[in-house]
């Protein structure tokens, strides 16, 4: 490794417009844009011819077009518009580990959330601008959250994919970068690549071997906390918080992130939330739950998490009523904090 790279140090920010970024030698790349993001892939060692390119970007089209919400040709449009569809393996592989995920996290990530994307302007089709902004009426929040929709439990995935309830209408972004990473990364692996990354804006990545791993400050223009990169070969790297998707109104933020117990986009005590991991489908919709997690269910959670693949490793900034801490299951040393006012909290 030391002949291709001698330090790769990714920054994983907390501020919207930026996200994951590269300090490296040159390797060979290329970019493009998917599910409204910056997709950028780079290896070292080894060309990465056009055909490889191709491959990557059909596939990830692929995926896109078939879970847009919007497209009206798309799997997922029509399971939503109550149209006959014949779903593909991807399609069902997407909805049997977002119920997996739906049940671990006990509802917070939960695909059946898109009603209220809606309401709060969310989504790609219903987006206003920031001075159009306003709160969605109590009313509306509470008929959405009465009338049953939100269950992912009445989405079925056997032979098909079906809902009891024909109102119930999905999203399944929270999965889709991370599902995505994983295709990149095993394209690249069968071709003989071992060193480099991809990465999907600023929610997931894939590492082929890096270094340095770096996560950004998320009130300020800096680096939290660097991550000892010797365990950060084949791994996958997602973070949710409310640094990217947001209206401010009022003189408070409400992210992207919607609570579906509440209605509301999640409060922001938890500014971030990543998980490195074996899988990024999973570290991907675990983030997200992470962030909608109340405080004193976050440990238990994060062991929950743990359980499931024993290598991953958790760092979520938490900050409420002065009450900041990193909480994490690696030992200082693995890592290194260079925020003081910040209180490591290990589980």
């Amino acid at each position: 490794m030391k002949n291709f790279i001698r330090l790769i140090s990714f920054i994983i920010s907390s501020i919207f417009s930026l996200s994951f970024c590269a300090c490296a030698p040159k390797g060979e790349g290329f970019d493009f844009t998917a599910f409204n993001s910056p997709v950028h892939v780079e290896v070292y060692g080894k060309l990465l011819g056009d055909e490889i390119k191709d491959q990557i970007k059909t596939q990830i089209f692929s995926i896109e077009q078939e879970f847009s919400t919007s497209l009206e040709n798309s799997s997922v449009y029509k399971f939503n518009n109550n149209s006959s569809v014949e779903f593909s393996p991807a399609a069902k592989e997407v909805f049997s580990l977002s119920k997996e995920y739906y049940t671990l996290s006990n509802g917070l990530f939960n695909p059946a959330v898109y009603p209220l994307n809606k309401l709060w302007h969310f989504d790609n089709s219903s987006k206003i601008s920031p001075a159009q902004f306003t709160l969605p009426e109590p009313s509306k929040i509470e008929e959405i959250l009465d009338s049953g929709v939100l269950d992912f439990n009445r989405v079925t995935v056997n032979d098909t994919i079906t809902k009891e309830n024909e109102n119930i209408a999905v999203d399944l972004g929270g999965i889709l970068k991370g599902y995505s990473a994983d295709l990149i990364y095993k394209l690249l692996t069968d071709n003989g690549f071992d060193k480099g990354y991809v990465s999907f804006g600023s929610s997931s990545m894939a590492l082929l071997s890096v270094e340095t791993l770096s996560l950004r400050h998320p009130e300020k223009s800096d680096v939290l906390l660097t991550v000892n990169g010797k365990n950060l070969s084949n791994v996958f790297v997602s973070t949710s918080g409310n640094y990217e998707k947001y209206y401010d109104y009022n003189g408070v933020r409400y992210s992207h992130i919607i609570n579906p117990k509440t209605g509301f986009p999640y409060d922001n005590k938890v500014l971030s939330a990543t998980i490195i991991g074996f899988n990024g489908a999973f570290t991907d919709a675990m983030s997200t739950a992470l962030c909608l997690t109340e405080y004193d269910n976050i440990i238990p959670f994060c062991k929950k998490i743990i359980e499931l693949d024993k290598s991953a490793k958790i760092f979520i900034v938490y900050n409420y009523e002065n009450k900041k801490e990193l909480i994490t299951n690696e030992k200082q040393g693995e890592f290194t904090l260079l925020d003081e006012s910040y209180k490591v909290v290990n589980f």
